[in-house]
């Protein structure tokens, strides 16, 4: 019995549904050290990759830089944990691509004659 509690850690992910537990009561999941490493800065460098992943589930950024400039991704690398790093690039992935999408496209900025595109190959109209 003295080896329970270890196995239900390791084997029903006790720590990430603990994890998702005080993130859901508004727990801060962004919290800095004094380094400035954040909760998923130390989930990578340990190989949590349930933490992580509870992390993101909680709309918690994953990319943050401490203050030597690493992400959790360095970390993660740093230390060799494979799944992590692959599960991190995946999120910076996603991240990029809402960027890309919110970002405004070329064709609704304005021309140097006061005027502005509303679509590409469109004709201009006076702003």
């Amino acid at each position: 019995m003295i080896f329970f509690p270890s196995f239900c850690v390791v084997k029903l992910n006790i720590l990430a549904l603990f994890a998702m537990l005080l993130l859901s009561i508004g727990v801060n999941g962004s919290i800095r050290m004094d380094n400035g490493w954040t909760p998923s800065h130390c989930a990578a460098e340990s190989g949590r990759i349930h933490i992580l992943r509870a992390l993101h589930n909680a709309n918690i950024r994953l990319d943050e830089k401490d203050d030597s400039g690493d992400t959790p991704l360095d970390i993660a690398k740093m230390y060799a944990h494979n799944e992590c790093v692959k599960f991190l690039q995946s999120v910076l992935g996603e991240y990029k691509g809402t960027r890309e999408a919110s970002a405004p496209s070329s064709s609704t900025k304005s021309s140097a004659k006061g005027t502005k595109k509303t679509k590409a190959n469109s004709i201009e109209t006076p702003s």
